[in-house]
């Protein structure tokens, strides 16, 4: 007597192999928002509970070039090599300096932003702040899409 089964394709263990490790890739560039997130909480704790309350706005220039330039591209660069993943440093790079990261410091706040970000370069208003945030983010995830058809078109 012949067993009655589904009319699906089998997946056989390789191709579940393949359909596995496409997941595991998916959700280390998916680890970049939390950590954005993350740095975002630690930048208005201490910008807000730190210098905000003591009043030394002369010295933030030197936080935020040690931690702009040298503890965050360091913290992203050994995050992404630990998860063999380019695309979590892609997507962290977008969201920390295409200015998500100064759009999230005031919307996880609960303020208004700003009409005009004095202290970023060419100082922006929130209209272009968010239209170049936004562009990045559709840049990098274009890259992201195409560099998968890549792979697949050099995969024999």
């Amino acid at each position: 007597m012949e067993k009655k089964g589904l009319n699906a394709e089998r997946i056989g263990p390789k191709e579940h192999k393949e359909v596995n490790k496409r997941l595991r890739m998916q959700w280390r560039k998916l680890l970049a928002l939390p950590f954005l997130i993350l740095f975002t909480v630690y930048d208005i704790w201490i910008v807000e509970g730190l210098f905000a309350p003591l009043q030394i706005w002369d010295s933030i220039h030197i936080y935020h070039w040690a931690t702009f330039c040298f503890l965050i591209p360091l913290l992203i660069l050994f995050i992404s090599l630990g998860l063999r993943s380019w695309k979590f440093l892609m997507y962290s790079v977008v969201g920390i300096y295409c200015g998500w990261l100064d759009i999230l410091y005031f919307l996880l706040q609960v303020k208004n932003l700003p009409a005009v970000y004095e202290w970023l370069p060419f100082s922006p208003t929130s209209l272009q702040l968010i239209t170049w945030a936004t562009m990045g983010l559709v840049v990098a995830c274009f890259i992201d899409f195409k560099v998968r058809d890549w792979a697949k078109s050099v995969t024999i």
